[in-house]
């Protein structure tokens, strides 16, 4: 008799109730990883795109010791400067202003990432450094 007992108890498996409390921890699991994740990839495509301003920024002062001003064109930044382009990174159109004699000439340009189409790095050289977050549509018009 104690052998088929035995027997009973290795073909027994799991009950219903056991798969389901699996399911339901899987299920909170779940649940608090997934948002995580989405958080910690935009915090990381935020950081790419905030890291291509800096470049950019970077790259048009050592254009204008080299060239003795700024320029408009990211090819010109990459072939001076030594600017590296991110594939992932939306670079927006670079303006320059200089208002009267007395003023240094300005640049202006925006940069987002791919995968972050809502947020866009607006970057301005008047006054020192600034960078500033504009949360914007895609195809919002008055995005430099």
């Amino acid at each position: 008799m104690p052998s088929d007992s035995r027997q009973q108890d290795a073909k027994r498996g799991f009950t219903l109730v056991e798969l389901l409390i699996v399911v339901a921890i899987i299920g909170i699991l779940a649940a608090i990883a997934i948002p995580q994740y989405a958080r910690y990839r935009k915090s990381t495509f935020d950081t790419a795109a905030k890291s291509a301003c800096h470049a950019v920024a970077l790259a048009q002062e050592a254009y204008h010791i080299m060239s003795s001003g700024y320029t408009t064109n990211y090819a010109a930044l990459v072939s001076v400067a030594g600017l590296q382009i991110d594939d992932n990174v939306l670079y927006g159109t670079m303006t320059l202003v200089k208002s009267t004699n007395t003023e240094p000439e300005t640049f202006t340009f925006s940069v987002n990432h791919k995968q972050l189409d809502t947020t866009t790095y607006v970057y301005s050289n008047y006054g020192g450094e600034r960078i500033s977050t504009v949360r914007v549509t895609a195809n919002d018009p008055t995005v430099p």
